[in-house]
């Protein structure tokens, strides 16, 4: 049986990244997959609190994360700041929130990139690839 390959472009590069999705909606949570999915990331893991995020995140060592910001037992701003401060993974927020302020929270968190959901599927796929190639050339410079 053949395999999709998992691959994205982006100038000129192919690569997919391993990806923890974090929401606590069910829902959200498999429409994320999907998207990320559709243009060759592979999904390694979900979480639906912040602090499942937290210890999945140290598990698994993702190339990048997906978080939502309200969610029980720890919000996304905090797992942020742990996941971000730790050096596990860079996050990208995504919210229905669409409050200026809910941006430069994610930002001051440690948040690469911010994602409103409801331009999930066009603005997210190139943002995880944007962030993804950042810590690649990061990576690559030592």
């Amino acid at each position: 049986m053949a395999t999709k390959p998992h691959i994205v472009e982006l100038a000129g590069l192919r690569r997919s990244g391993r990806i923890l999705i974090v929401d606590d909606d069910d829902g959200m949570r498999l429409m994320l997959a999907v998207t990320l999915e559709e243009v060759g990331h592979e999904i390694v893991g979900e979480a639906a609190d912040g602090a499942a995020a937290v210890r999945l995140a140290e598990a698994l060592r993702p190339d990048l994360i997906t978080m939502d910001v309200d969610m029980p037992v720890l919000d996304g701003l905090s797992a942020t700041r742990r996941i971000v401060g730790s050096g596990i993974a860079p996050v990208i927020i995504v919210s229905g929130s669409e409050a200026d302020d809910t941006a430069a929270a994610a930002v001051a968190a440690g948040a690469q990139e911010y994602v409103s959901k409801i331009e999930l599927a066009s603005a997210l796929p190139p943002a995880v690839e944007a962030v993804l190639h950042c810590e690649r050339r990061r990576e690559a410079s030592g």
